[in-house]
């Protein structure tokens, strides 16, 4: 991989997990994402590569999620925890995109709706492992 191509490192939702919590929270709009929370956006893989050599100690993280946000037209995702941090290295929340309307919303589009509403505290916290990985722009 080239080491100055861009992109961005993510905790990778494993599989099973996945689909453990799939079963439990089907996804109530049309596109399905809930694969993976993002770390840093917009960061080269090299640069990637040096936070991997830090971070070796969480090659996987458990992941437990906190609060729901629904825009209740087409938009759901979860807060969440990563190895419990809330806050991304760029100051915004963790979060799961979970599922959305592709007509209307894309997954970036979380990041305004945790910005613009209250999110619905989760009773049943649910813990998810995952693994950091690099995500090449395409």
């Amino acid at each position: 991989m080239e080491l100055d191509r861009n992109g961005y490192s993510c905790f990778k939702i494993l599989p099973a997990m996945r689909a453990l919590v799939l079963k439990k929270h089907p996804p109530k709009y049309g596109k399905l994402f809930a694969d993976h929370v993002t770390h840093q956006f917009g960061i080269t893989y090299a640069e990637h590569r040096e936070n991997e050599n830090m971070m070796q100690s969480v090659m996987s993280v458990p992941i437990e999620s906190y609060g729901y946000l629904d825009s209740g037209d087409g938009l759901e995702c979860w807060l969440v925890m990563v190895d419990g941090e809330k806050v991304r290295p760029d100051g915004k929340l963790y979060h799961l995109t979970w599922s959305l309307d592709p007509g209307k919303y894309k997954p970036v589009m979380s990041n305004s709706l945790i910005a613009s509403q209250e999110y619905e505290k989760i009773s049943m916290h649910h813990r998810l492992a995952a693994t950091y990985t690099f995500v090449p722009n395409i």
